[in-house]
């Protein structure tokens, strides 16, 4: 059953608890990048989470002034089911996956938003699922940069963002050092043909 987290009018954030099985078994082996290098202001740093994007129709993702070379997307079962799955949920076209492998609570992805040129932009839809341990999925105000949310995105659970939301916040998960397990994320976009 869909229920509303937050709704501006113009921007949604929306789950589905219990959306899958939980897959953190068969999914922990697919193999990601470690840590990979970004630019972010100029400067080459890493990335404090394993990487990986899969997708059958593009051949990489560009984001902070990186590619990540796309893996086939057709040599996993448990991602096209998982893609399909989502697709018909939400009525959508997604054609790629971007994993990320948060080992413990000081693995994090800094705020931001998905808004990157090679996203669909007439597709403003990005969904996303969590298996492992719970985490804080931070919400803050685009402009002024205040915390808007703070969500504990269970695991199972498909989380929605919708609308306006890439223009009106952008989203975080941040270090929780107490954390002690991993987390392994799913995000699914549609990403423009090239």
């Amino acid at each position: 059953m869909k229920k509303i987290i937050l709704n501006n009018g113009k921007s949604k954030l929306w789950i589905i608890e219990n959306f899958s099985d939980d897959l953190f078994k068969f999914v922990e082996d697919i193999s990601l990048h470690e840590e990979p290098p970004i630019i972010i202001m100029g400067k080459e740093c890493r990335q404090r989470r394993n990487v990986g994007f899969f997708s059958d129709e593009n051949e990489g993702y560009k984001y902070s002034g990186k590619i990540m070379i796309a893996e086939s997307l057709s040599t996993i079962p448990i991602l096209c089911k998982l893609l399909r799955d989502v697709n018909d949920t939400l009525d959508a076209n997604f054609n790629g996956i971007l994993i990320n492998q948060y080992i413990n609570g000081e693995k994090y992805i800094g705020a931001h938003s998905d808004d990157e040129k090679g996203l669909d932009p007439k597709n403003n839809i990005v969904a996303s699922i969590a298996y492992g341990v719970p985490r804080t999925f931070r919400i803050r105000n685009k402009i002024t940069k205040q915390i808007v949310l703070n969500f504990v995105h269970k695991p199972c659970t498909l989380l929605v963002m919708e609308g306006n939301f890439q223009k009106d916040f952008t989203h975080e998960i941040p270090i929780e050092k107490k954390v002690k397990g991993e987390r392994i994320s799913f995000t699914f976009r549609h990403h423009l043909i090239k």
